[in-house]
């Protein structure tokens, strides 16, 4: 769109006339199409309320350039000290088995700079006991029985300035897991086979429960 230049705004009037010519201050002057450039505009025309419009629309535009500008100002300085709270989660949870207990690595994040969580995980242990003569012979399947047991591990750690917890839990057998069969006179109870199972990992502060599948062999 073009507008009418400050000389075409005020019409010629013939020689003589006693007409006066219409007041040039009875306009505005507003940017051009390019740099530098100004045109009049005359009160009352299409262009002088389309020129008020713009105007309008400028300051408006203004204003809520601004109030954005203060909002990211207030905002970002909170993100900043929540130290990545908000939204705990685990990052990864990854098991493996040393001797005969079973090791869960992990990593949980969102939970707080600084904060306290207590991380609990939990399996099953299945195990096969069998009675092993004097001469070292394996037993018959009559004397061999399988057995399960549940364990647990719990502790409660600080997060890190990131707001990241990363340990481990350890998950032991039971400690009088041979107890579990009874040999006849002159056979020695023995484990034979046993694996873990069912495992799960929580974080009770954040109430956050993560089901692994898997089973994870004790060699």
């Amino acid at each position: 769109m073009s507008f009418p230049s400050s000389h075409s705004a005020l019409p010629l009037l013939p020689r003589g006339s006693h007409a006066k010519r219409p007041s040039a201050r009875r306009g505005m002057l507003v940017a051009g199409m390019h740099w530098g450039h100004t045109a009049y505009l005359p009160l009352g025309t299409h262009h002088h309320h389309f020129a008020r419009k713009l105007c309008v629309m400028r300051k408006i535009i203004a204003t809520l350039g601004a109030a954005l500008l203060a909002l990211f100002a207030w905002t970002a300085p909170a993100q900043a000290s929540t130290g990545g709270s908000g939204n705990p989660h685990f990052v990864y949870i990854t098991p493996s088995v040393s001797g005969s207990n079973l090791v869960v690595n992990f990593k949980e994040a969102g939970v707080g700079a600084g904060a306290s969580v207590t991380v609990s995980t939990a399996a099953t242990y299945d195990f096969v006991l069998g009675c092993i003569n004097g001469g070292s012979n394996h037993p018959k399947a009559s004397n061999k029985t399988a057995f399960s047991s549940s364990q647990s591990a719990s502790q409660t750690f600080t997060a890190n300035a990131g707001g990241n917890v990363v340990a481990n839990l350890t998950l032991t057998p039971p400690a009088n897991q041979l107890s579990y069969l009874t040999c006849p006179s002159g056979q020695t109870t023995t484990l034979l086979s046993a694996s873990w199972t069912d495992l799960s990992i929580t974080d009770a502060t954040n109430s956050i429960t993560v089901n692994v599948p898997g089973t994870w062999t004790v060699s």
